[in-house]
């Protein structure tokens, strides 16, 4: 009887074959319910009854109407003939009745045409998302079979175990699930980087038993776990976190080795997840609670990572570095902003190690930009006849002359703009710099005892956020939305804004070390501690010392996160009254024409230009003072962290 169904719907399968080689006739009249039950009955058969023993396919002598040998070979070739038609839905029907197939006859797994095709669905964008689920499934079937065979095995060999030696046992098909899996795991893996959640889901599933089985060394697994962990999806999220958190346990070290790799694919994934259009801008955070903070993506990798300190400053120092390299674009900078701005801080030394980490990187970096943009412009009239004397970039008070620069600006500004959006960086981790700051109440005076080899437990007391201050570089976000390039300016409003730019980071810069009284102007010592009113300075109406133009079109005291998907990346989620935002300063006012546009700028400017030598010592005496009350302040904020 069995043979007789078999027989019966594989006939018709070899029918059908035949009428599409010789005849020109449509596909589409063979695609009938007849057809679909004899295509499926055939791999489900195939799949529970193994036809390469004698008895099933009835190759004994006495046997009449057996079937071939072959018989396996025979199906296989019949089943990869219609994988290769052009109608989707009997692709998707013979694809199932292939995964059954292969159930039983896991040998055809291995073939390189079945490996080529199942390779090109799982890699492919033009392929339906919904053929990539199905191959996804069908080796998930094959893994929970061998699993289910394991267990049955382990029970056997409880009860024959004192009679057989293991040696002797010789079971094939124990290894053959891991020489499979090998195969087909790297473009499993990469399915974790698909837009669609069905596709995601199911690739961990599959990843899932894998780890349980030991088909794999977990180590090459653990970045696209650090990048599923920031799957909006719930259930695949979690799921990722608890593998983590197990090979963590087990392999200690390897999650810290390959969580650079983790934060690439996460940033891959979300551009897929919140990238809609040209103007959309991927954040590194989620707000799934208005009246809570933000959670930075990667917190459960940070989370792993925090109670050992030479890890988390491993990553720490992993995510800094690629600010300075220039290998990564602007708006993945800002992704790894975010991240750092949110990661849930545990003790003091975690913020303050940032903050001198930052500082020892723009020291460098930013003054070599400085100095790179300098070198660029013309030389001032003059300069000709010293030669010898080159001026600090940071010290050189004619280089706050706005119209000064413009009137030394190239024809071909393309070095110069290169240099500005690279300094984007460094912009970036200044403001990062002011957020941990307000945040966490850290005080210019507490960084600056902060020694990271300090050999005492003095900076692992507890802390707490302060305030929920949002990271929000206003500047970053707009020039990622203008999408500008590093082509050369061209219009005059263009080349006024490349002088901007260049003066709002070299005035961040100015601001990296507030207590050396040879960097600090008299009007930046001593910001008011409230609002600013009608006649005060412009850059003392602001909370804090970073200053970057305000976004293009929009109120410059709002933040504008990019667009995210429909998940609980709600970057388009409206702040919550709690949240006070990282406001950037009022910028440079900027000169329109030939003429001055702020006579505040002008005065700062020419009070700077006419300075003496004996009014830059009473400004030192002052600045000592200044610099020591701050001292007594921050004694006396020492012991709130107590």
């Amino acid at each position: 009887m069995r043979m007789f169904s078999f027989k019966f719907y594989y006939k018709g399968l070899v029918s059908s074959k035949k009428l599409l080689s010789e005849s020109a006739i449509p596909i589409e009249q063979l695609y009938r319910p007849q057809f679909r039950r004899s295509i499926y009955t055939v791999g489900l058969i195939m799949r529970y009854f193994d036809f390469k023993q004698p008895d099933v396919y009835g190759g004994a002598e006495d046997a009449q109407g057996a079937l071939p040998a072959n018989i396996c070979d025979d199906v296989y070739n019949t089943l990869a003939f219609f994988l290769s038609c052009s109608h989707s839905e009997i692709c998707k029907e013979t694809l199932l009745s292939m995964g059954n197939f292969c159930v039983k006859n896991y040998e055809y797994l291995t073939k390189t045409e079945l490996r080529e095709y199942y390779n090109y669905l799982l890699t492919q964008d033009t392929v339906l998302t919904e053929m990539k689920i199905n191959v996804l499934k069908n080796i998930l079937m094959y893994l929970t079979e061998e699993e289910n065979k394991m267990v049955r095995n382990d029970k056997e060999w409880e009860k024959q175990s004192k009679t057989e030696d293991l040696k002797e046992m010789g079971d094939v098909s124990s290894g053959m699930a891991s020489r499979v899996i090998q195969i087909y795991l790297k473009e499993i893996l990469r399915s974790f980087l698909h837009r669609d959640t069905g596709v995601r889901m199911w690739a961990m599933r599959v990843v899932e038993i894998v780890l349980r089985q030991g088909l794999v060394h977990p180590v090459q697994i653990v970045p696209y776990l650090i990048c599923l962990s920031t799957d909006p999806e719930k259930e695949v999220a979690h799921s990722a976190d608890r593998h983590l958190q197990e090979i963590d346990k087990h392999y200690p070290g390897f999650v810290n080795m390959k969580s650079h790799a983790g934060m690439q694919y996460s940033f891959e994934l979300q551009v897929l997840l919140q990238k809609r259009d040209a103007s959309s801008i991927v954040r590194g955070y989620r707000i799934r609670d208005p009246a809570e903070p933000p959670t930075a993506l990667n917190g459960f990798l940070y989370t792993l990572l925090r109670n050992t300190k030479p890890q988390r400053r491993a990553l720490v120092q992993s995510i800094t570095k690629q600010f300075d390299d220039g290998k990564i674009a602007l708006q993945q900078m800002l992704y790894l902003a975010d991240n750092l701005a949110y990661f849930p801080y545990a003790v003091q030394d975690e913020p303050l190690y940032i903050i001198h980490h930052i500082d020892v990187l723009i020291s460098v970096a930013g003054t070599n930009l400085l100095a790179t943009f300098r070198e660029g412009l013309k030389p001032p009239p003059g300069a000709e006849n010293n030669p010898e004397q080159a001026p600090n970039p940071l010290e050189d008070d004619d280089d706050d002359d706005q119209d000064a620069i413009l009137n030394r600006l190239p024809e071909d500004t393309t070095e110069l703009q290169t240099c500005i959006t690279s300094a984007q960086g460094c912009m970036l981790l200044l403001i990062l710099k002011q957020h941990l700051k307000e945040t966490y109440g850290i005080t210019d005076c507490k960084i600056s005892r902060y020694s990271p080899s300090e050999a005492g437990k003095i900076y692992d007391k507890a802390m707490q956020r302060r305030s929920n201050s949002l990271f929000d570089p206003k500047a970053t976000i707009t020039l990622l939305r203008e999408n500008r390039t590093s082509e050369g300016v061209q219009t005059q409003e263009e080349r006024v804004e490349l002088v901007q730019r260049y003066l709002d980071f070299k005035q961040l810069m100015l601001r990296l070390d507030p207590d050396d009284p040879d960097l600090l102007d008299e009007d930046d010592k001593l910001p008011p501690k409230g609002g600013g009113g009608a006649g005060s300075e412009p850059n003392s109406t602001t909370t804090t010392p970073v200053k970057q133009p305000p976004a293009a079109g929009g109120d410059t005291n709002s933040t504008t996160p990019a667009t995210g998907s429909s998940n609980s990346h709600s970057n388009n989620a409206p702040a919550s009254t709690t949240h006070h935002h990282v406001n950037n300063v009022s910028r440079t006012p900027r000169s329109t024409g030939g003429g001055r546009s702020s006579s505040t700028a002008n005065s700062g400017s020419s009070a700077r230009k006419s300075s003496s030598q004996a009014g830059r010592g009473s400004a030192r005496k002052k600045r000592r003072k200044l610099s020591s009350s701050e001292e007594e302040e921050s004694d006396a904020s020492d012991m709130d962290y107590d």
